[in-house]
C-alpha cells in the first residue's frame, strides 16, 4: 500500500473528511487530495501531527514495522458518557512452559508428601515460578540474564530437595543478578540487539493476558507475562494504576488532551519494562522508588505545558520509561 492509500484508509477509518483533516493540519483540502492520490507527500514537519490524528505512529505511517506486536483494543473515551468502558484481551500463543511448570509443581508436592521432606509449598511455588520465567525467555532468546535466572531457579529447587547443600549468602545472589543483568545489557548494546525489536514476543510461547479500563478518566491496566503495545483512547486523565509483572508494556497516551488537577498515575514494573508515550502538552512529575530498577525520561514537555501529571513509579528489577512525542 502506498502512503497516499494508507492516509486515505486511515482518514476514512477515523471518520474524517478531506476538509476536516486539512483543517486540523492547517493545510488546504487540495493538499490532502494530492497526498491520497500519490501526487505529492506531506511535509516532514507535519508527519508527527498527521500520524497522531490518524491514530498511528510515524513509523507505521511511513510503512516501517512497529517494534511491538499490535493488539486491537476497544475505543474508550472518558467524556462520551458510556459507562461500559472495559475491555479484556486474552491471547493463547502456545502451551509449553506453564503446563510443564504446573506438572513439575504437582510432582514436587507428591514427592514432598510421600518422602516427608517438610518443604514449604510456598518455597516450591516461587522456585518453580522463577525457573519457568527463565525458561520462557530462553525459548525465545538465549542471553546471560535468561540463563542466569534459569540457573538460579534450578539451584533453589535442587537445594530444597537436598541435592545441593551449598548455601550462598543473599548478598552474593543479589550481586550476581545485578552482574548478569548488566552483562546482558552490555552485550545487547555492543551487538545492536534489542529484545523488544523482535516481532515475536519473548513470551510468545506462554499465555499472555492484558486487561484494562478507562472509566471516567481513570486508567487501569494489569498485565502479566505479556509484550504489548496499546493506545489509550481517552481525552481526560484523572489518575489510575498500571501494573506489569514479567514482560513489556508500551502504552501510548498521546491522544490525551487534558489532565485533572492533582491527578496521580501509579506505575509498577516488576521484572519488566513499562514505556509511556506522553504528549508534550502534559508535563510529567516523577515520584519514584526503584529497587534494583530504573526510572527515566526521554525528551521534554513544552515549556508552556498547561497540564501536569504525577507519576508514582515503583520499579523492582524492571524499568519505567517516559517518552515525550
Amino acid at each position: 500500500m502506498t502512503m497516499g492509500k494508507k492516509i486515505r484508509a486511515l482518514r476514512e477509518k477515523a471518520g474524517l473528511t478531506q476538509e476536516q483533516l486539512a483543517e486540523k493540519l492547517g493545510v488546504s483540502p487540495q493538499a490532502v487530495s494530492k497526498w491520497e492520490n500519490d501526487q505529492s507527500c506531506p511535509d516532514i514537519s507535519i508527519l508527527p501531527e498527521l500520524a497522531k490524528i490518524l491514530g498511528v505512529s510515524t513509523d507505521e505511517l511511513l510503512g516501517k514495522e512497529g517494534t511491538y506486536e499490535e493488539c486491537e483494543c476497544e475505543v474508550m473515551d472518558a467524556d462520551d458518557g458510556d459507562d461500559d468502558k472495559s475491555f479484556r484481551i486474552t491471547i493463547d500463543k502456545g502451551k509449553i512452559v506453564f503446563p510443564i511448570a504446573v506438572f513439575v509443581f504437582g510432582i514436587e508436592l507428591i514427592i514432598n508428601y510421600v518422602c516427608k521432606l517438610n518443604i514449604s509449598w510456598w518455597t516450591l511455588l516461587w522456585t518453580d515460578a522463577l525457573t519457568a520465567f527463565g525458561l520462557s525467555m530462553l525459548l525465545s532468546h538465549v542471553s546471560a540474564f535468561s540463563v542466569g535466572v534459569t540457573a538460579i531457579g534450578l539451584y533453589f529447587i535442587l537445594h530444597s530437595f537436598g541435592v545441593i547443600t551449598f548455601v550462598p549468602q543473599w548478598g552474593i545472589i543479589v550481586a550476581a543478578l545485578i552482574v548478569i543483568w548488566g552483562a546482558t545489557m552490555l552485550i545487547d548494546t555492543l551487538t545492536g540487539h534489542r529484545r523488544h525489536a523482535k516481532k515475536k514476543s519473548k513470551y510468545a510461547r506462554s499465555k499472555e493476558t492484558f486487561s484494562g479500563s478507562a472509566e471516567n478518566g481513570y486508567l487501569r491496566y494489569s498485565c502479566s507475562f505479556t509484550n504489548k503495545k496499546a493506545m489509550a483512547y481517552t481525552n481526560l486523565i484523572k489518575g489510575g494504576e498500571i501494573t506489569l509483572s514479567f514482560g513489556e508494556l508500551s502504552l501510548d497516551l498521546t491522544r490525551c488532551e487534558k489532565v485533572a488537577e492533582g491527578a496521580t498515575l501509579r506505575v509498577t514494573a516488576s521484572f519488566g519494562e513499562v514505556t509511556l508515550y506522553m504528549p508534550k502538552t502534559i508535563a510529567v512529575v516523577m515520584d519514584h522508588n526503584a529497587a534494583f530498577g530504573d526510572v527515566k525520561t526521554e525528551g521534554s514537555p513544552d515549556p508552556d505545558a498547561k497540564y501536569r501529571l504525577t507519576l508514582n513509579c515503583t520499579a523492582s528489577f524492571g524499568e519505567i520509561k517516559v517518552i515525550y512525542q
